[in-house]
């Protein structure tokens, strides 16, 4: 029997936990996530600001002035191997890489 469990409720860093949790009493599991546009919305303003004049800061970005659907899939773009990343280390620490 599928159980699912809601992932607004615990943290990315608990799923390994959760993972292992469950495969050792014998359930196969499947992680299915979202998150890469946030992940991506996050980078993007970053390097924004990073790599930004003060004034340039004050003016309109280009990034806000394109339409959103093409925003969210620039920013899913991005966010897509940082959200890997993260999975990928937090999942080695507990050998489930």
């Amino acid at each position: 029997e599928a159980e699912q469990v809601d992932a607004r409720l615990i943290g990315s860093s608990e799923y390994p936990s959760i993972i292992n949790d469950n495969r050792r009493s014998g359930r196969q599991v499947i992680l299915v996530t979202s998150g890469s546009v946030c992940s991506g919305v996050q980078r993007i303003t970053r390097e924004s600001i990073l790599n930004s004049t003060p004034l340039q800061l004050q003016s309109d970005s280009p990034l806000y002035s394109e339409k959103p659907e093409v925003r969210r899939r620039a920013a899913a773009a991005c966010g897509q191997s940082a959200l890997m990343s993260l999975y990928d280390l937090l999942f080695a620490q507990m050998d489930l890489a």
